[in-house]
């Protein structure tokens, strides 16, 4: 699969520019045993209405909104449809048949996701919480591969306790912990949000002034923008804002980060297809038959045992027949 170099989002064509960030590098991605989703997410906020940013997957019943800093009530429910619907693209969106095909039963002819039409698909589920209010949860996602964010093309992943990625032409280095037990499926997520890797912020008061600084080289860091992650432009380390820093600042809304899932195993919509009247199930002379199964076998099994009754009252009506011919009966 070719993906963009820069953003790491599939490339349907070498020569069109990515779907997603625009740029006209591609490379080929790794093999992995998951399939990785790139996802862009908002949430629609009570307060002022706008769709904010959710750069990374919040099950604790709350969130900030970034733009007005209202804290709100957000239903953890609502994302298992959502991840449902990245889990069948992540299994269906990589062949005709998909990352996990059946041996007897083809999807070919039936799969949504193949062949792909567009890079990305949008996915939106509503909700309405305990509270009586419509909560909105919408999500912009796509198959590909996490990359280095100095574009320097597919990340090395290592699993474990915790994730671990790397580059290999550069020192960038992240560390991200396991997936919750929220969606069994869900194998890795890869969010600035949610490393455990960063620093905090140097913060620097002049004159009743507070400044952000990098906590590496000391340089000054750019306005974030609502953003709880900042990267440093001289040294890109990325490092996380101490305390409420920002919460309920941005002067518009920050547009929503790039995150990444990865999912393992058979999808939900997968075995629906499998199932389903649309599927496309291969000759059966592919598949032979059991014995034990196959009714004109068993028909053919039984047929012996059946006939002899039939022979036996045969011969017992002809030999009475001719004793009663001869008078040797009454």
């Amino acid at each position: 699969m070719q993906i963009c170099t820069a953003c790491g989002t599939r490339a349907l064509s070498a020569s069109a520019p990515c779907a997603r960030c625009g740029g006209l590098s591609v490379v080929t991605a790794p093999e992995t045993s998951a399939g990785w989703i790139g996802i862009r997410a908002t949430f629609t906020c009570r307060g002022c209405g706008h769709r904010a940013p959710l750069d990374h997957l919040d099950i604790d019943g709350s969130v900030d909104c970034p733009y007005c800093g209202l804290s709100q009530r957000f239903e953890a429910v609502l994302w298992r449809p959502v991840l449902a619907a990245l889990h069948a693209l992540a299994d269906l969106g990589a062949s005709a048949e998909g990352r996990h095909p059946h041996a007897q039963i083809s999807i070919a002819s039936s799969n949504p996701h193949w062949p792909p039409k567009t890079p990305l698909i949008s996915v939106e589920e509503r909700h309405k919480g305990e509270d009586g209010v419509n909560q909105v949860l919408r999500a912009e996602a796509s198959l590909g591969h996490p990359t280095c964010p100095r574009g320097h093309g597919p990340l090395r992943i290592e699993g474990g306790r915790e994730t671990l990625c790397s580059c290999s032409a550069c020192d960038f280095r992240a560390r991200y912990p396991k997936a919750p037990d929220f969606f069994s499926p869900l194998s890795a997520i890869l969010s600035n949000e949610g490393r455990t890797d960063l620093a905090p912020a140097k913060t620097v008061q002049h004159e009743g002034i507070l400044s952000l600084t990098c906590p590496s080289c000391g340089a000054p860091l750019p306005a974030t923008e609502g953003s709880r992650i900042v990267e440093c432009s001289f040294c890109h380390l990325v490092s996380r804002l101490p305390g409420d820093t920002g919460k309920g600042k941005a002067r518009s809304m920050p547009a929503p980060q790039l995150w990444w899932l990865a999912f393992s195993g058979p999808s939900l919509r997968r075995k629906e297809l499998e199932k389903g009247p649309e599927r496309d199930a291969r000759s059966l002379e592919e598949a032979p038959l059991r014995k034990d199964t196959d009714p004109v076998g068993q028909g053919l099994k039984w047929a012996p045992i059946l006939l002899f009754p039939s022979i036996a009252l045969l011969l017992t009506g002809l030999v009475c027949l001719a004793l009663w011919r001869t008078g040797m009966l009454g």
